[in-house]
């Protein structure tokens, strides 16, 4: 299929004060922060941070889920279920859900069907005299490839030669479309997919209407898919709407790695320990009388303060740190903080290295 057939678009104060800088400069170590990434592998979102804490907003760019409501609801029970791919493909969704929000794809009608291959949609809507009309174009978006268009994935139509022609028209992958689309005009940005069974009938019920050359009435309408009724010709509309009204539970995790709960849609996580180390949290959200959406949450905790790679920050790394804080002896060895040679470095160790780091060598 060419590129052009699919659409655009030391005193006793002096030894309070040194306590209280060790335990200062500890704390820091434990809770020292980066910017959370959020990364999106398949289902699952990886999360990168040096904070023993974690809190996500399940309810924010995390489960995404629209609705496709068409004549053919009635007979399968349920509407077309689409998963967004927010994290991937995070200017398409934004683009996508502009026109919902914004009521623009309200009696939007799929106006191109080609066998096995893709059901078309988002340029043109009937509206309430029965006539059909055009969607306004909002700007065009930047193409975002990546995401095989696979059966059932939902991608953005654009012009032939120009990858970031995207504006409103999408259309569903009915059959693997990956050998031909993933590449051409820069690849077709998969921003999403179906995910009930009974919508992927829908779409092939769709796929397999009669299709009618009305391109005396628009160029675009080569192949339409219609309902005929006798002498009658009926087109095939839908609604599209976003679902946000979720409930969310957490069906697996290690408890051996983080204590797990969720409140107000916040996903809260917290490690037991200052430890670095890395656990899976299995969270499901269920729309009100809709679908079930299952997230891999792949969490990885990171602390740049373990000096001395034992997975965990303790009295060693602090006095490692100190030392370079201070500028005083090697850092080569974690047993060199081990000061007193008892075979455990400890407070007194890293006392004595702030003492020095003041300018006094004199242990306590």
């Amino acid at each position: 299929m060419s590129s052009d057939s699919l659409l655009k678009r030391t005193d006793p104060n002096k030894f309070i004060a040194l306590i209280f800088g060790f335990f200062m400069i500890f704390n820091l170590l434990m809770i020292m922060p980066v910017n959370v990434m959020a990364d999106t592998v398949d289902d699952q979102i990886l999360v990168k941070s040096t904070l023993s804490h974690h809190a996500i907003d399940l309810s924010d760019a995390v489960f995404m889920l629209v609705s496709f409501s068409t004549y053919f609801d009635t007979n399968y029970g349920e509407p077309i279920y689409v998963e967004l791919f927010n994290s991937q493909t995070p200017k398409t969704v934004t683009n996508f859900l502009n026109y919902v929000l914004s009521n623009a794809y309200e009696n939007t009608i799929f106006h191109r069907s080609v066998e096995n291959f893709i059901i078309q949609g988002g340029g043109f809507i009937l509206d309430n005299n029965g006539k059909i009309g055009v969607v306004s174009d909002n700007v065009p978006v930047e193409n975002e490839p990546g995401i095989s268009n696979t059966r059932g994935t939902i991608a953005m139509a654009k012009i032939g030669g120009n990858p970031n022609s995207a504006t409103n028209q999408w259309f569903f992958n009915v059959g693997d479309n990956s050998a031909n689309l993933d590449e051409q005009n820069g690849g077709f940005t998969v921003f999403g997919k179906v995910i009930n069974d009974k919508g992927l009938l829908i779409m092939d019920e769709i796929n397999g209407l009669p299709t009618k050359n009305y391109s005396q009435t628009h160029s675009a309408f080569t192949d339409f898919p219609v309902i005929e009724y006798g002498d009658q010709v009926f087109v095939i509309n839908a609604n599209i709407k976003q679902i946000s009204n979720f409930s969310f539970a957490i069906t697996d995790y290690n408890p051996d790695f983080a204590t797990v709960s969720i409140s107000d849609n916040i996903l809260d996580i917290r490690s037991p320990g200052i430890k670095n180390g890395a656990s899976e949290i299995k969270v499901t959200a269920t729309a009100q009388d809709g679908p079930t959406l299952t997230h891999t949450f792949y969490i990885v905790t990171e602390f740049p303060g373990d000096i001395n790679s034992d997975q965990s920050i303790n009295i060693p790394d602090v006095i490692l740190n100190l030392k370079l804080l201070s500028k005083k002896g090697s850092i080569q060895s974690p047993l060199e903080p081990n000061i007193f040679i008892n075979n455990t470095p400890g407070l007194s160790d890293a006392i004595y290295i702030l003492q020095r780091a003041c300018g006094n060598s004199q242990p306590l």
